[in-house]
């Protein structure tokens, strides 16, 4: 799991406004944001930063002081499509941490939290998807033993993404009629996901992204 120091603000990608403090023994950093953190912006850009600088990490864990708990689950996700690994992103509040969790397919990160259970105040979820309650003083104790149990059950070829492709699609086809189609797919998650089509023979003239 994620280890870091807060020794060098710069190397968190951190302006001047935020204030770096100690969550203990854990090893994760913690920041003191400001009112920004509740679109989630700053949460995935430090989280982000952050998982950068670990990436031989199999559970991603990142934690912030004051992270609005609306955003932290919103956050993980982007962090899994990312780097494509299991990711908990933590949000400490006094002696309280809340966790949200989002994992990769063949990961039960459910499982994964009823191993750590005794670390846990409560726990809830399904495999792909969870949250968590813990004392911020069990963080250190928490990432050692999730980071065991996925070391045991993920190898490489785990964390190699892969793009499924539900069929080609021309350009022409896409219109209001094809639309409507996929609307009637939805709703989209784990159990039932977006479809992805492929389109053949197109030049790439311009990368936005």
């Amino acid at each position: 799991t994620l280890t870091g120091t807060t020794g060098n603000d710069n190397l968190w990608g951190l302006n001047g406004n935020d204030v770096v403090e100690d969550m203990g023994s854990s090893g994760i950093p913690v920041y003191n944001l400001s009112a920004g953190c509740s679109a989630g912006g700053n949460a995935f850009n430090i989280g982000y930063t952050l998982v950068a600088s670990g990436l031989h990490d199999v559970v991603l864990v990142v934690g912030g002081e004051g992270w609005h708990r609306g955003v932290i689950g919103i956050v993980a996700s982007k962090l899994v499509d990312a780097f494509h690994r299991p990711v908990i992103v933590l949000s400490t509040d006094g002696d309280l941490a809340h966790g949200s969790c989002r994992s990769i397919r063949g990961f039960n990160v459910l499982a994964a939290l009823e191993h750590s259970s005794p670390h846990l105040t409560r726990f809830g979820g399904h495999k792909q998807a969870a949250g968590l309650t813990m004392p911020a003083a069990n963080v250190a104790a928490f990432r050692r033993s999730i980071a065991e149990y996925a070391d045991n059950l993920l190898g490489p070829d785990d964390l190699r993404p892969r793009l499924r492709i539900d069929g080609c699609l021309g350009f022409r086809d896409i219109n209001g009629d094809f639309a409507g189609e996929m609307a009637l797919l939805a709703p989209f998650g784990t159990a039932n996901p977006r479809p992805l089509f492929e389109a053949q023979a197109v030049e790439v003239v311009d990368d936005w992204l």
